[in-house]
């Protein structure tokens, strides 16, 4: 590769991996089941406007699993440790579930970063990439 710099992150959850690289700019992949599980957690790692949100959700265990994935990929895109997921990044989803709206994001840490984060629903799974 010579000294040509890349971009690499992976994410893998049960079975599936995920690989995301790029030469231009950081990038982060993050891949997870969706499981009740996480929305049991979700108060841990929700931010109250993220809560509210949710709210009326036609699927509140998509949602809570696809908030989740996307600060995990908003972490790894910092790379640094010491992030608060509930206080420090928000995720903005659309009305609707539909895999072709970004999602939005902020992270409030060493000044402000906004994302777009892409998302795709396959199987049992989210996959979430910036």
């Amino acid at each position: 590769m010579g000294s040509q710099k890349y971009f690499i992150s992976i994410s893998h959850s049960f079975t599936f991996a995920a690989v995301i690289i790029s030469k231009v700019r950081n990038c982060a992949v993050d891949i997870e089941k969706i499981d009740s599980r996480v929305q049991r957690v979700s108060s841990k790692f929700l931010h109250h406007s993220e809560l509210e949100s949710m709210q009326g959700n036609e699927s509140p265990i998509l949602a809570a699993t696809l908030i989740w994935s996307a600060k995990e990929t908003i972490y790894k895109w910092y790379g640094k440790k010491e992030v608060d997921f509930k206080n420090e990044m928000q995720i903005t989803l659309p009305s609707s579930l539909i895999q072709s709206i970004p999602l939005g994001g902020i992270l409030h840490k060493n000044g402000v970063h906004q994302f777009n984060i892409f998302w795709l629903k396959f199987d049992e799974y989210i996959i979430t990439w910036i």
